[in-house]
């Protein structure tokens, strides 16, 4: 692990949801990485005309074209 340690617990709880158990003094480290990570790979889950355009167009449930914006991450903490 880069920024966790054996004592750490990383955990799927449904769909997009995460739980991450450590200690406050890696926290900070471990949220700043796993952003830093998911900026350099999201963008490789578009075509090269999305990220020119930098959205996604989608259709809405009235058959109307909208702008989606692009993936991000957010992380909340508690201690």
């Amino acid at each position: 692990m880069l920024h966790g340690g054996p004592e750490d617990f990383l955990g799927h709880l449904s769909g997009d949801d995460f739980v991450m158990l450590t200690s406050p003094q890696r926290a900070a480290g471990f949220c700043s990485a796993c952003i830093a990570e998911f900026d350099v790979l999201a963008p490789h889950l578009y075509t090269p005309q999305q990220n020119r355009d930098g959205f996604v167009a989608v259709q809405s449930g009235s058959e109307r074209q909208i702008k989606a914006p692009f993936m991000h991450l957010r992380i909340a903490g508690v201690n």
